[in-house]
């Protein structure tokens, strides 16, 4: 097989599994004047498709869908097995897309390309918390802009995973359907080496809704914007409890057998 061959056969391998797990990405509208980024999630792979193209959902701003006509440039970024990755593609297409029974949301069609490239692999290492006592996340979901502070909504979910990145969270249905991919959310939780609350700000950036299970789960990226130092006290502290949990995965790695 010829290396272009290869490295088609690599995207399709990708895209494949991104569509099948619904993983988020960010969509970066390519054109002369600017450069606008959105969130969105892979939603379907065909691979038995004639037209050679993967569906995506439709990204939105300020709850209006963003008005992306075909054979508009884009650039796709995403995270897969812990690595980012990006290509370039073309919007083939706006439709909709049947989630679920119940649900049908805006899609486009975008072409397969022939290659996806590699990047970094992520910054900050994520500790699973599910084989531990629940921990609970209290959620203030904000309205408005970057600067908006005002609440719309709150919320109770709990804590799957933590990293200096950000952390992972599940809740039942019902209010979960106020949280689209980039809601600010405004979190409380308790790290599970201690017991005082750490508040945070985050942006929704994954999410996946299991309606037989009647349950969502979401990943949540932190970002500073409110103070300072207190992002920088609550990020030290997710930093040390890491470390340990590493710390003891290697001590139990290399622990002879007896």
């Amino acid at each position: 097989m010829s290396p272009e061959n290869e490295k088609a056969a690599e995207a399709v391998s990708v895209l494949s599994f991104a569509c099948s797990q619904n993983l988020s990405l960010t969509l970066r509208v390519l054109s002369e004047r600017s450069v606008s980024e959105y969130m969105s999630k892979f939603l379907e792979f065909d691979r038995d498709a004639q037209d050679h193209t993967f569906v995506i959902e439709a990204p939105t701003l300020k709850g209006s869908i963003v008005p992306l006509r075909p054979g508009q440039k884009v650039r796709v970024s995403f995270v897969h097995n812990g690595q980012n990755r990006s290509f370039e593609s073309e919007v083939a297409g706006r439709g909709k897309f049947r989630l679920n029974p119940a649900v049908i949301v805006p899609s486009l069609r975008l072409d397969i390309p022939d290659s996806v490239s590699s990047g970094e692999k992520r910054s900050f290492y994520r500790v699973s918390v599910t084989n531990q006592a629940p921990r609970e996340v209290k959620l203030a979901i904000l309205a408005g802009d970057e600067r908006g502070k005002r609440i719309r909504a709150r919320a109770k979910g709990s804590l799957t995973d933590i990293g200096g990145g950000g952390l992972g969270f599940r809740m039942p249905e019902g209010k979960s359907l106020l949280l689209g991919l980039g809601t600010r959310v405004r979190m409380s939780f308790q790290i599970p080496s201690d017991d005082e609350v750490v508040t945070l700000l985050g942006r929704i950036c994954f999410s996946l809704r299991l309606p037989k299970a009647r349950e969502a789960f979401f990943g949540v990226q932190f970002i500073e914007v409110d103070s300072e130092i207190e992002y920088k006290k609550g990020i030290d502290r997710i930093l040390r409890y890491i470390a340990e949990q590493q710390r003891r995965t290697v001590k139990r790695q290399v622990r002879p057998n007896r």
